[in-house]
């Protein structure tokens, strides 16, 4: 006999109040960008289907405002600025 399972699931992250208001600090006293974190979320979506003796459980997961908002590293400003002038290929910008 084959069985269906499904589940959907949903979850949120905050970043808390100190690592919030430090990153507001560092991003107000820095010359350079630095984004301030909020929070992250998941949304999940599972199902199994069991015939005896095995079974199959895929799982499908999306992340919303992954990191907390973090900026990805490869796309800051300074980047950005260097592919523009040409110079992104050069590694002793880069530290």
């Amino acid at each position: 006999m084959a069985a269906w399972t499904v589940g959907l699931a949903y979850g949120f992250a905050r970043i808390g109040n100190r690592a919030r208001l430090h990153d507001g600090d560092v991003a107000a006293f820095s010359s350079t960008f630095y984004p301030v974190r909020s929070a992250e979320s998941l949304v999940q979506l599972t199902y199994r289907w069991t015939a005896n003796p095995d079974a199959l459980q895929p799982d499908f997961q999306y992340i919303i405002n992954p990191g907390g908002g973090i900026a990805n590293p490869m796309f800051w400003p300074e980047d950005q600025q260097r592919r523009r002038s040409g110079t992104e290929h050069d590694h002793s910008v880069l530290t």
